[in-house]
């Protein structure tokens, strides 16, 4: 989101009050309609700021705290990564995930170079459409009691796989697009030493931090020691020309493994959800300003939805119908998976923070994601309404 030039202590309490309180505001609506939170911050957010009432300026003291909001997101989303569904679901989930990735990551980047974006934001756009949001998608399902059918299980898992390559991705646009690296080479050679030592860490030295940790009775000692180390692969990641909220996921998943992850995903839920994450989501609201989109932008937003939806649905399909899914069943899944949600507005937040997504630009990826998760409850609830069996009785004459 735009960083602003805003540092006056006293107005940044005063927007921090106004924006939790809007925050529970826009909840209640969410809630009466049955929309996710996160969209509503996000509308609250546009309202407060410059497109409607400007009683929010983009500031950078915000933004920061927003920039711990998303890491902390991320470090749930690692956490909550069920590996054994993964393991399960093998291979279906991958086909239908590597389809709804590469898809909409070729046709993103297509249409943002037709539109005469430069290679790095063009492919950046690709990466963003990667994204997938199962909150809404989880939402109706349950509604429609439909969460546990082979349907539901294989756009649980291959959502978690989409943004798992989503992330990889991003590693390398990220990595590319600072510079940080010399050739290509490198850049692969510097990905894989991360993830090295990630994993060295989070598979070998964290469960022993927390095994020396239990002879102790320090208060929340072990959140502590998880948000310390997540904080740090975040910096790590920053720092070795990756996307923080690479550090924070990964390290997420292998936290996630461990007997301390209901403790430290309750209490990372507590200080993410009420204060940290909406500040972010409402951040991003309020650094856009839609009055920007002229009639070429406004072509521009509706390629890029059309594009977005038709693409994450046909490459969903496509892997489905190769794991013997039929069509009806395919097209569920593809309607499953076409909501950008959280991921979405992670990485396009991460794309103006690096300057690869302007303004305008920043409006139309928002309308799009707010399309996107609008249309996937509308087309769910049609495609799993099983049509009705036509009982045709004869009379028989006596």
């Amino acid at each position: 989101m735009p960083t602003g030039v805003t540092v006056d202590p006293s107005s940044f309490l005063l927007n921090l009050a106004i924006i939790l309180i809007f925050t529970k505001i826009g909840g209640i609506i969410c809630k009466r309609f049955g929309v996710p939170s996160v969209l509503g911050q996000v509308l609250i957010g546009v309202v407060l700021g410059p497109t409607v009432l400007s009683l929010v300026q983009p500031d950078m003291l915000i933004d920061e705290v927003g920039q711990l909001g998303v890491i902390f997101l991320m470090f749930l989303a690692g956490l909550d990564t069920e590996m054994d569904t993964m393991k399960r679901l093998g291979k279906k989930a991958f086909l239908v995930a590597t389809g709804g990735a590469l898809l909409p990551l070729f046709g993103g980047t297509l249409v943002a170079r037709l539109f005469n974006f430069d290679f790095k934001t063009s492919i950046f756009v690709g990466t963003i459409l990667t994204a997938t949001s199962i909150s809404i998608t989880v939402q109706t399902l349950l509604e429609l009691g439909k969460l546990k059918t082979a349907e539901g299980n294989i756009i649980l898992a291959a959502a978690v796989i989409d943004d798992i390559i989503g992330i990889l991705l991003l590693a390398v646009v990220s990595g590319a697009s600072t510079g940080s690296s010399g050739n290509l080479l490198m850049l692969v050679g510097q990905i894989i030493f991360f993830f090295l030592i990630i994993y060295l860490f989070g598979e070998f030295v964290f469960p022993l931090l927390i095994s020396l940790h239990a002879k102790y009775d320090i208060r929340e000692g072990r959140v502590t020691l998880a948000i310390a180390a997540c904080l740090f692969f975040a910096w790590l990641a920053d720092y070795m020309g990756l996307a923080t909220i690479i550090g924070a996921y990964l390290l997420g998943i292998f936290v996630g493994q461990t007997k301390v992850k209901s403790l430290v995903t309750q209490r990372i839920q507590i200080i993410a959800y009420t204060f940290f994450t909406p500040i972010f989501f409402v951040g991003i609201g309020i650094g856009v300003n839609l009055r920007q989109i002229n009639l070429s932008s406004l072509i521009f937003t509706l390629a890029i939805t059309v594009t977005a939806i038709l693409t994450k649905m046909l490459g969903c399909m496509c892997g489905a119908l190769m794991v013997k899914f039929d069509l009806r069943s395919s097209l569920r899944i593809g309607a499953g998976m076409i909501a950008r949600g959280e991921v979405g507005l992670v990485i396009t937040s991460l794309g103006v923070r690096m300057g690869l997504i302007p303004g305008n630009l920043f409006s139309s990826i928002l309308i799009l994601i707010i399309v996107t998760t609008v249309l996937t409850p509308i087309l769910l609830s049609m495609m799993f309404i099983e049509p009705k069996k036509e009982i045709v009785e004869t009379a028989i004459s006596g």
